[in-house]
């Protein structure tokens, strides 16, 4: 009986290269966030974690929530990103940010209603 064919495996994308040479690993996460423009303001308004869940898949990191504008960015490298791109400079000084892992340990409630309302996406009665 023959053998079923295996997956062919995905490629590496490799570093792109620029005039300047190899191009940065900030480069590529702004690249990758590019592809998501027709579905940027989505991803801003409502689906913000589900796009820290993309840049996770791809680029790893840490996902953080910013608890004053309610709001999950991407840290990669030490960088900050939502589909607008790079947003460090904007969100760099935030007291506010908690990484996602911590959340639940920090404010159970909070942990609740966003698990309710920005990961799960149910309906709930205004």
């Amino acid at each position: 009986m023959p053998s079923s064919p295996s997956l062919p495996s995905r490629p590496s994308p490799g570093p792109a290269r620029t005039a300047h040479g190899t191009e940065t690993d900030q480069d590529a996460v702004i690249r990758f966030i590019d592809r998501f423009r027709p579905a940027r303001d989505v991803f801003l308004n409502g689906m913000c974690y589900w796009f820290s869940y993309i840049l996770q898949g791809r680029f790893g990191g840490k996902t953080l929530y910013e608890q004053v504008d309610g709001h999950f960015l991407q840290e990669i490298d030490g960088r900050l990103y939502d589909a607008s791109g790079d947003v460090t400079e904007k969100y760099r000084s935030s007291r506010f940010l908690i990484p996602w892992s911590n959340l639940e340990a920090f404010d159970q409630n909070l942990y609740q209603i966003l698990l309710r309302d920005c990961v799960r996406k149910e309906p709930y009665d205004r």
